[in-house]
């Protein structure tokens, strides 16, 4: 299972998430939606079609996400980014989605979390591939989604984004998802509100994915 993760590394888009998260695939500024901001998106990944939505006041940033055989990268951001007075809906949510079924073979929690505890899963998280910048805050499990919340103290590879973060991991339709928040120094999210709103992510997009929805 531990090489299932390490290889996932080797993946330049659809593990982003889970090795050193994002490097640099989204810009530190929100871009401009489309003319008509949409709420899900279905992406189709080597024949697997999963369907990723945001919890509610996020959508879809086509410009921001790519999907290739190499797996889905698939951004959100407010859907009104003039609105304010909302202290959740800031920042941006993104969701990885893994190129094949093998990845979704190293989702057991006790799997995880022997790997993100060690120096190369610690390593994995880390924005300057150094194992040494990298703490493990916190690992939980709920309702079949992993979630690590760690702080880096390297150089973010986004600008201006803070050191601490949460990702979760969970697999869908036979692949594995990854969600995170991009959270800025400026006006940042709390961690709660940050767990809570990944939290969302990830029911959101299993019960899209479901076969009642």
């Amino acid at each position: 299972m531990l090489q299932t993760l390490k290889h996932i590394k080797r993946s330049n888009l659809a593990f982003i998430g889970l090795m050193g998260f994002l490097g640099g695939c989204v810009a530190a500024e929100v871009l401009p939606f489309q003319a008509k901001p949409v709420e899900t998106t279905i992406v189709n990944v080597n024949g697997a079609r999963i369907a990723i939505g945001g919890p509610p006041g996020f959508c879809i940033n086509n410009r921001q996400s790519h999907t290739s055989a190499e797996g889905a990268f698939v951004a959100l951001g407010p859907c009104n980014p003039e609105q304010t007075g909302s202290s959740e809906i800031r920042g941006l949510l993104v969701a990885n989605v893994s190129p094949d079924a093998a990845f979704s073979k190293a989702m057991d929690p006790a799997t995880l979390q022997t790997f993100f505890k060690s120096t190369a899963g610690r390593k994995s998280l880390s924005n300057s591939g150094d194992a040494e910048t990298v703490d493990i805050l916190d690992t939980i499990s709920s309702n079949d989604v992993f979630f690590v919340h760690s702080l880096d103290s390297s150089d973010p590879l986004i600008p201006d984004t803070t050191s601490e973060s949460w990702r979760g991991f969970f697999p869908v339709s036979g692949r594995m998802v990854s969600v995170s928040m991009i959270n800025f120094i400026e006006n940042p999210i709390s961690g709660s509100i940050v767990f809570n709103q990944l939290e969302s992510f990830s029911t959101r997009i299993i019960q899209l994915n479901s076969e009642d929805s």
